[in-house]
């Protein structure tokens, strides 16, 4: 490979004299390089893929990229000051480049085979406009090879009078590293393209006096945004909001190479404008404006990767190929979290499937349960609640099968009446018009906390909304036609909220920050090759649930030598948690055992204090020689413990139904938040050794149904139905 000496701006007639290595040229181009300013400094492509690698990677291009979107369609009108309008040539391996200018307004197209061993397929697609002679665009590309994307940005402009050739200064989100190079005009200068590739390498440069960037936030008719968030892309600390009219201004004392600023404002999808060397130019974004409609049109994209190498239908794409769409192709550590998580499978988990089919739906056809056939889907698939009026769950099939999947969470607006199911009522779902051609692609239209994130396909959109508790309460608050507290999880946090001038949110807990993992590492990416982001912006979308409670409860236990017995006082304390334990629906309990066995293993037998109910299982005499067996087995009926449980009854008076069923409330012994529970025992005098030991487990109320008889652990989406989450061992002399 060449090393070539190309100082920035020479023009393009220029271009064309390379200096090989060998004899004097060779020492000359070496010293040459070595003291030239980083600006000015070569880079060298790396060694180029095997024939076979590239003939496969061509196939790719010619097979996809009809799958890849042209770029928006710009309003008509001409060009305004230079107009960069034309096809061109780009790159030492002749990728495709086309401008499209209207107004100031740009858009651009490129694409091609990457020859170098790490490159690939790819087409691009960029939005921009013209400013001080410059096209200023932000590009994202597709890598046709791989199934996921890219972003960056660039400045173009032109290197000669006769605007034939065209400079351009480029950087990858992934590194912000500025690479330069150069193209030509199709049908000027046969031959001419670029040979070389610049690598600039300037370091963050700090100044004693902040540097200043000055700019407005408005919208595509003009309008100021007020209170529009701008910020250093990835850095929340940077953050300023917009005056009334629209104004901002920010400092900085450490600059980087690529000073990336984003603005984002509800009702508007986010922007990225960048400085590239230190160019320190007044920013004026124009944000466009997000409808608020629901397209029932709107065909909802698969999570799922799609990493095939073969043609398949693909109903998303309406034709036969590729799926590019797939959230999972680019946020594979999201995905792989989410994938294992009860909200992937709230569709098609054994257990649902069980008590849907055989306890929902017998009580609903005997007429002893409220709602109809399609309550359950309102949350469990949404989706098709959307699509299907009044949907069984069990016939719920295609992408809706994945339950509550990252395409239907990220187009969820606000939340309505509380208390209903779901989409039925509360959950308030804007879906775009499939028709918008203002954004390519099927996505469209993506809410979310960030305001920085700006994949154009996806049409993000900043909506605060998303870091509140709200969001979660369309689907984890229901009152039931008879108003009994089915589900009020929202409410119990809203209550423990109430009085607290800080709390966290649901998401706080139930979505971590900086517990997201690629591979085994900590990871600093929401997205493959994007932009690095502090862990504060990363959240896990494994939505834990259950296992949670470990945390937030502690078990202790204290005894003595009575009078009349052993004296067990069980201790259960909350911390930590903003709702009640357990919280969600009255299928869960917290069941506490209390046990005293002396020195050789032989249990004790209990006289006073509360007793598991006959609800939990298992024989009603207690046998002591068989109680070790009946805790491992879970049948704990009658065992010294005590319930914490939301307990409904039925019609013909049943205890322990679920709120389908339920005609009545009955008692609501759950553990409130921050609080301490006392439980006292009595047991029978012994001496010697004592060992008193209190486990408390999670338990689903199906445990000892009938519904789930055919329950495998670790299949279908099941986890244990029993949970350890709190214990302790005291001992006695």
């Amino acid at each position: 490979m060449p090393i070539v000496l190309l100082p920035r701006g020479l023009p393009g007639s220029v271009v064309k004299r390379r200096v090989f290595i060998g004899g004097a040229a060779s020492v000359l181009a070496l010293v040459a390089y070595l003291v030239a300013a980083p600006g000015e400094r070569v880079g060298r492509y790396t060694k180029p893929a095997t024939a076979k690698v590239l003939e496969a990677w061509k196939s790719h291009f010619e097979a996809k990229r009809h799958l890849v979107p042209p770029p928006p369609v710009l309003p008509s009108g001409a060009p305004d000051g230079v107009d960069f309008t034309g096809e061109y040539r780009f790159g030492k391996y002749d990728y495709d480049l086309t401008i499209t200018q209207k107004g100031r307004r740009v858009v651009m197209r490129s694409g091609g085979v990457d020859h170098q061993d790490i490159g690939g397929a790819f087409d691009t697609l960029g939005e921009g406009y013209v400013q001080d002679g410059k096209v200023y665009v932000r590009w994202w590309c597709f890598d046709l090879t791989r199934n996921f994307a890219n972003t960056g940005g660039a400045e173009i402009w032109f290197a000669d009078k006769a605007k034939n050739r065209i400079e351009v200064r480029y950087y990858h989100d992934a590194d912000e590293k500025i690479e330069e190079g150069y193209g030509v005009r199709v049908g000027t200068a046969p031959g001419e393209k670029l040979h070389y590739r610049i690598r600039v390498k300037q370091p963050v440069r700090t100044y004693d006096e902040a540097r200043v960037v000055r700019g407005t936030v408005r919208g595509r008719d003009g309008e100021a945004i007020h209170d529009a968030l701008v910020l250093r892309r990835h850095e929340e600390g940077t953050s300023v909001r917009t005056d009334g009219a629209g104004r901002f201004e920010m400092r900085f004392t450490r600059v980087p190479t690529v000073l990336m600023i984003s603005a984002g404002a509800r009702g508007y999808r986010n922007k990225v404008e960048s400085i590239l060397f230190q160019e320190f130019r007044e920013l004026h974004f124009v944000l466009d404006p997000v409808g608020t409609e629901d397209d029932p049109r709107y065909v909802f994209v698969s999570p799922t990767p799609d990493r095939s190498s073969r043609d398949r239908w693909e109903p998303t794409m309406g034709k036969k190929g590729f799926d590019l769409w797939r959230c999972g192709n680019c946020h594979r550590n999201s995905y792989d979290e989410w994938k294992f998580s009860r909200h992937a499978w709230s569709a098609k988990n054994a257990v649902t499937k069980a008590v849907f089919e055989k306890d929902f739906l017998p009580a609903l056809s005997a007429g002893k349960a409220t709602g109809d056939v399609g309550l359950c889907t309102a949350c469990h698939a949404p989706q098709a609640a959307l699509d299907y009026q009044n949907v069984p769950l069990n016939e719920v099939t295609g992408i809706a099968l994945k339950g509550n999947h990252c395409d239907f969470c990220h187009k969820i607006h606000h939340t309505d009446d509380l208390d209903a199911p779901g989409v039925r009522g509360s959950t308030a779902v804007r879906r775009p018009s499939p028709d918008d051609d203002s954004v390519p692609g099927l996505i469209k239209r993506v809410y979310g906390t960030l305001a920085d994130a700006d994949y154009l396909m996806m049409g993000p959109t900043y909506h605060p909304f998303f870091g509140t508790s709200a969001l979660c309460a369309g689907c984890h608050q229901y009152t039931t036609p008879t108003g009994l507290p089915a589900l009020h999880t929202y409410r119990e946090w809203g209550r423990w909220a109430a009085g607290r001038s800080e709390h966290e949110s649901c998401q706080s807990c139930h979505m971590a920050e900086g517990t997201s993992y690629e591979r085994k590492r900590v990871a600093n990416r929401i997205c493959i090759n994007a932009l690095r982001r502090p862990g504060s912006q990363i959240h896990h979308h494994g939505f834990v649930g259950r296992e949670m409670a470990s945390k937030a409860l502690e078990v202790k236990v204290t005894a003595r030598r009575g009078k009349s017995g052993i004296e067990v006082n069980t201790v259960v304390i909350t911390k930590d948690v903003g709702h009640k334990v357990p919280t969600g629906s009255s299928d869960k309990h917290l069941l506490l055992v209390v046990t005293v066995t002396d020195a050789s293993g032989v249990h004790v037998g209990a006289l006073e204090g509360p007793r598991v109910p006959e609800h939990a299982g298992g024989s009603a005499d207690i046998d002591l020689a068989k109680i070790d067996m009946r805790v491992a087995a879970g049948d704990l009926a009658g065992l010294p413990g005590r319930e914490f449980a939301l307990v409904f009854a039925d019609e013909d008076g049943h205890t322990h139904v679920p709120f389908w069923r339920a005609k009545t409330f009955v008692r609501d012994t759950r553990l409130e938040p921050d609080s301490t529970t006392s439980v006292q025992h009595r047991f029978a005098t012994a001496t010697g050794k004592l060992t008193i030991r209190a486990e408390l487990f999670h338990r689903l109320r199906i445990k000892r149904d009938d519904v789930a008889a055919d329950l495998e652990p670790g299949k279908n989406g099941v986890r244990p139905l029993d949970l350890l989450v709190g214990a302790a061992t005291v001992e006695l002399d």
